[in-house]
């Protein structure tokens, strides 16, 4: 522990009700001081994170339904912001105008105008706005990006990124917001990663997904480089795995578990990389907090890259909702699966994030987009204000939050 972090820190904010937010908790206990206090701002799930204080809390911990407090002697010294990802933006607009250095949790803002709003509000009071990335902390992505450098040029790149359905993590079982298509949730993970190796920023060449939008394969140029990245939920295993060809012979770092794997061909090399005491995140969550006390920053928490990235994810997100509902359209008239379920969900959460939906549910609005033209269908899906209309017609004029049972 850092005599910056036993002397600078006495209170933390942290914005959030869910599983990650119980995560970050845990982690956010083992790096700071004892004396430190950590209060978890929770409007939807204050009963859950009480439950959760009382077991793991050290008696360091208040649940509180309200947003932080800015001033007296609750104001806190450093706020996480880790509660649904379209409540960021406001929730971190909130301590930003307070002075206050915040970490928002990714997705950093759900437009490249929300992100711009959140730097300028930094920069105008000259406040520490850091962002999460968790994989940039990872050793292993130094020593793969030296390796990659040494082997210039690469001549193609692949990336790999899914998540099993069912899958526990930090002992939980991990969910995925609904509402959030597949690239906005992790193309924040990805894109500095492959920034961190190649030095460039990613451009977009085309788009095309599969299984309603649970597979979204993306193709971009890094300025010469041609590299595919393919992003999937509901898959068969969880991967973090990217790839580069090259004259010179191909690498792969393996990022699924702990710090890492690198391979040149099919040897590894070296030992596989140990995750640190407490993990990436804890790393992150130290560097963010040592500079919140030090006045400092560091790189792999900048805002500013992480705005080029919303630009980026903006320039797709047009593409894909005009894919998708091609993709529905195509299967008007067939029985719900997967595919359709998942697509569904997307489409109705992305309007009602808390509507409660089941199959049966599902197979009555279903069966009412079916009777739409194949034209109409398009049309209406690939236009955001039409879709939120036509769903809330469907739903019965109910435009609450959206949930599917687990």
């Amino acid at each position: 522990m850092s005599k910056r972090l036993e002397q600078g820190l006495q209170r933390l904010a942290l914005v959030g009700g869910g599983r990650w937010a119980r995560v970050l908790a845990g982690v956010l206990l083992e790096v700071t001081p004892a004396s430190v206090q950590l209060d978890i701002h929770s409007a939807r799930n204050p009963t859950g994170m009480g439950e959760w204080s009382a077991r793991h809390g050290l008696g360091r911990v208040r649940v509180l339904t309200a947003p932080p407090e800015f001033h007296g002697a609750n104001r806190p010294d450093a706020v996480i912001v880790a509660n649904a990802a379209r409540d960021h933006a406001k929730a971190a607009s909130a301590s930003l105008r307070a002075g206050v250095a915040t970490l928002v949790e990714k997705p950093f803002a759900l437009c490249e105008s929300d992100a711009r709003d959140l730097v300028e509000l930094a920069r105008r009071d000259d406040t520490l706005l850091a962002v999460s990335r968790v994989f940039l902390f990872a050793h292993s992505l130094e020593r793969f990006a030296a390796l990659v450098r040494a082997r210039a040029p690469a001549t193609r790149a692949r990336v790999a990124w899914t998540d099993p359905k069912l899958e526990i993590r930090y002992g939980e079982v991990k969910q995925y917001d609904a509402s959030i298509p597949v690239l906005v949730d992790i193309l924040p993970h990805v894109l500095p990663m492959l920034r961190t190796i190649f030095g460039r920023n990613a451009e977009l060449v085309t788009l095309g997904l599969s299984n309603g939008g649970a597979e979204t394969e993306i193709r971009v140029d890094l300025a010469d480089l041609p590299c595919t990245i393919l992003l999937a939920r509901d898959a068969d295993a969880r991967r973090r795995i990217i790839e580069v060809e090259g004259e010179r012979g191909d690498l792969r770092l393996d990022l699924s578990e702990g710090d890492g794997r690198i391979f040149d061909g099919g040897e590894e090399l070296g030992e596989p990389g140990k995750s640190p005491t407490g993990g990436l995140l804890a790393l992150m969550l130290r560097k963010f907090l040592e500079c919140a006390t030090a006045g400092t920053s560091d790189e792999r928490l900048s805002p500013v890259t992480a705005t080029e990235d919303c630009r980026l994810v903006d320039q797709m997100l047009p593409i894909y909702r005009e894919k998708q509902a091609q993709w529905i359209a195509e299967r008007g008239g067939r029985q719900l699966d997967a595919g359709i379920r998942y697509a569904l969900c997307e489409v109705i959460f992305g309007g009602a994030p808390q509507e409660t939906l089941d199959d049966a549910r599902l197979e009555t609005i279903w069966g009412k987009i079916s009777d739409l033209s194949a034209a109409s269908l398009v049309e209406t899906l690939a236009d955001p204000v039409q879709r939120t209309r036509e769903f809330t017609r469907l739903l019965g004029g109910s435009a609450r939050s959206a949930r599917v049972p687990s």
